[in-house]
């Protein structure tokens, strides 16, 4: 399967999202946040979110960490559990959730 990935940036605090598409899905693969802008990547969110709801996506997937999903992530029920993965020894899980709940679900990921 081909993807496409986009990246969308804040010139003023180096803040990014990068994400990974295929169909009608999108995948969260790296982000920033200056610590002294959460303001300005909250904004950035909320843009990129916009733009992949305006153009039809319904869906998010994120790998975390297993430790970030036991410890406080699987708490927050918009987020579903999809598998567990290894990668070079490091338990990881594959979550999603609805394009429509994306920016609050990866905002109080993010603590913000």
């Amino acid at each position: 399967m081909n993807y496409n990935k986009m990246k969308f940036e804040c010139e003023v605090s180096g803040n990014f999202l990068e994400y990974q598409e295929s169909l009608d899905c999108i995948q969260l693969i790296n982000s920033y946040i200056d610590p002294n802008a959460p303001k300005l990547f909250c904004k950035l969110l909320r843009d990129s979110i916009d733009y992949y709801k305006k153009n039809n996506y319904i869906k998010l997937f994120q790998l975390i960490t297993k430790k970030e999903w036991e410890g406080f992530i699987n708490k927050n029920t918009k987020w579903q559990y999809i598998r567990n993965y290894l990668i070079e020894d490091n338990e990881c899980v594959m979550i999603s959730c609805n394009i429509d709940d994306a920016v609050e679900c990866i905002a109080s990921g993010y603590g913000l």
